[in-house]
């Protein structure tokens, strides 16, 4: 399930995602800065605007280096300093440890961790035996 906790990061928005990242807002509407991406306060030596944008609230895009994403992607790059789709296993570890401390991610274990209970092992519903002989079967005289 590796894109469920992906997912559940995407649904908690950007400004989630912008809060875990330590980017603050400036200005009108949402324009967060620092990038995350690459860490520019303003948009270039002669354009002082914050450097991210956000028409829609789920997409992101920085305007001093060119990088852009989703909320996931925002968090990847303050955690792994890349998209989230070039991390590597450690790193994507690392975004999902960090989504989870602060609660947007609510930990689901993966189909390699997670067992059945035992009786779901033994292939369904265990009927409790009394001396050997199922007690829901007709004894034989």
């Amino acid at each position: 399930m590796a894109s469920e906790w992906i997912g559940q990061i995407k649904r908690a928005g950007l400004a989630a995602a912008a809060d875990l990242c330590s980017v603050e807002r400036r200005g009108r509407g949402w324009s967060p800065c620092p990038s995350p991406s690459c860490a520019a306060k303003v948009r270039g030596k002669q354009d002082g605007r914050p450097p991210l944008t956000s028409n829609d609230g789920v997409g992101w895009h920085c305007w001093a280096c060119g990088a852009h994403g989703d909320p996931a992607d925002m968090l990847s790059y303050a955690v792994a300093g890349k998209r989230l789709d070039e991390c590597s296993p450690g790193e994507k570890d690392a975004v999902r440890e960090k989504a989870t401390a602060a609660g947007i991610v609510r930990d689901v274990p993966s189909a390699d961790t997670w067992r059945a209970p035992p009786q779901a092992r033994r292939g369904g519903n265990a009927v409790p035996t009394g001396s050997g002989t199922a007690s829901h079967l007709p004894q034989r005289p």
